[in-house]
């Protein structure tokens, strides 16, 4: 947010309190955390923040904003009374002691009503936004995600975050603990935080390493009725296949969650072992969203998952990344979940069957390895494609499937034709990747138009 638009806010004591939202990004290397657009004009900057004001959301980024400038912003918070979620992104290992002001100004203005708090941070600063001297009354979500490669860093989660989850014990409802940390070991502490919250029904928590028991027991039998939502995040320098297949052997994985809904396993690189499947369908009969980030599937992998899917009679949202995007694939899920609603999948390439005959590969340098026979002859193939989609016409057209996002870039001409081949070919579609299909049909007119017109 610039000066001048905070000016105008405070001459606009009528918009001021429409925000529900506050983002802060803070920090000379805030673009590590964020891809920052190009800076637009002065004239359409104003209107875009100034509508996002209008839609409940206000940004304030600063790469080490001036004291003068903190202090403008520490007179338009008191304005801001609409304010109950605030995000706040820092990178900084030591932010200088003006810039340190408005945190405490932030806990004196909103501290009161404040409902959600996310933190994105190295771990040095947690004692910045934490201070154990504080408590946030109304505070029902929290999220933290602290990272750092520094053995030193560790301290922090004890003498900050521990004090911070205890004091908000009776409040908290939802809560997701990412530490990114080669040495982040001890999770007991948070564990038996989390097991004293009462009101908790959603949890997210970082796994600790490999050679480190996750006791996990004591925590789900006390929201085990309640919880509905339970995400595990694992770091991807330490856990083996063994290692992996180890974990989902503890005797907590056995306990069953009756009510959860919401699934997410952030899986590391070694592929999924048996325990890992048998994990996924102790839910089966309640699961409404499954969420596998982090992992690309081989065909095999998935259609070993759409297998165990099956009975998940409630499924409507899945989520995860495949190797490569093919018919055969499309086919293992509508076969498997022909109720399902909402399918997201992220993917390396675009084949015809199977992991067979690549083509439009949109990360080649991650493809380039032993595993992967690279046709470049097949790279404009989309014929292949759209005669595989069409092999499984009758299938497609059961398929209760509302909204597909599978990334796909318009900009590109081949990238047009698959996309044209998937409208065409799942017809109960709606949304794809976020844009609805009549809209869809008339970009891919347009581009196909342009194409025409410049001869190709």
């Amino acid at each position: 947010m610039s000066c001048l638009l905070m000016k105008y806010l405070l001459r606009n004591p009528l918009l001021s309190p429409r925000p529900k939202t506050l983002r802060i990004h803070m920090g000379s290397r805030v673009d590590a955390f964020f891809q920052q657009p190009e800076a637009p004009q002065p004239r359409a900057r104003s209107f875009r923040v100034l509508k996002r004001i209008g839609q409940s959301i206000t940004n304030w980024t600063t790469r080490r904003k001036s004291k003068a400038g903190l202090e403008l912003m520490a007179t338009i918070l008191p304005t801001l009374t609409g304010i109950m979620k605030l995000n706040i992104i820092y990178q900084e290992n030591d932010p200088p002691s003006h810039e340190t002001i408005i945190f405490a100004e932030l806990w004196k203005v909103f501290g009161d009503r404040l409902r959600s708090l996310y933190i994105h941070s190295s771990i040095a600063n947690l004692s910045t936004f934490l201070t154990t001297s504080f408590r946030l009354p109304s505070l029902e979500v929290f999220s933290i995600d602290a990272r750092s490669a520094d053995p030193h860093e560790v301290v922090p989660i004890t003498i900050v975050l521990i004090p911070f989850l205890i004091a908000h014990q009776s409040s908290l409802r939802q809560i997701s603990i990412k530490i990114g940390h080669p040495h982040y070991l001890e999770i007991s502490s948070i564990l038996q935080c989390l097991q004293g919250m009462p009101c908790l029904f959603s949890i997210g928590i970082s796994v600790p390493t490999s050679s480190i028991p996750f006791n996990g027991h004591g925590m789900l039998i006390a929201h085990q009725q309640n919880l509905t939502s339970f995400a595990l995040h694992f770091p991807s320098y330490s856990y083996s296949p063994s290692s992996l297949s180890a974990f989902f052997s503890q005797d907590w994985c056995y306990l069953r969650l009756p009510n959860l809904r919401d699934l997410t396993i952030q899986t590391p690189k070694p592929g999924p072992c048996k325990e890992f499947f048998d994990y996924i369908q102790l839910f089966a009969s309640s699961l409404v969203t499954l969420t596998i980030p982090g992992r690309r599937f081989s065909y095999k992998e998935a259609e070993k998952l759409s297998r165990k899917l099956a009975a998940f009679r409630s499924l409507r949202h899945l989520n995860l990344g495949v190797r490569g995007l093919s018919p055969s694939i499309l086919a293992c899920f509508a076969q498997a979940l022909p109720g399902l609603s909402h399918l997201v999948l992220s993917y390396h390439y675009i084949s015809v069957d199977e992991d067979e005959h690549p083509f439009e590969v949109r990360e080649l340098p991650t493809l380039v390895s032993s595993e992967l026979d690279y046709n470049i002859d097949c790279i404009y193939n989309c014929s292949q494609f759209s005669s595989r989609m069409r092999c499984y016409a009758d299938l497609f057209s059961h398929w209760e499937l509302e909204s597909f996002d599978f990334g796909a870039d318009m900009a590109a001409l081949s990238n047009a034709k698959i996309k044209k081949t998937l409208i065409d070919n799942l017809p109960n579609v709606v949304w794809f990747c976020h844009v609805e299909r009549e809209e869809c049909i008339r970009n891919l007119r347009q581009l196909r138009f342009l194409m025409t017109d410049a001869g190709l």
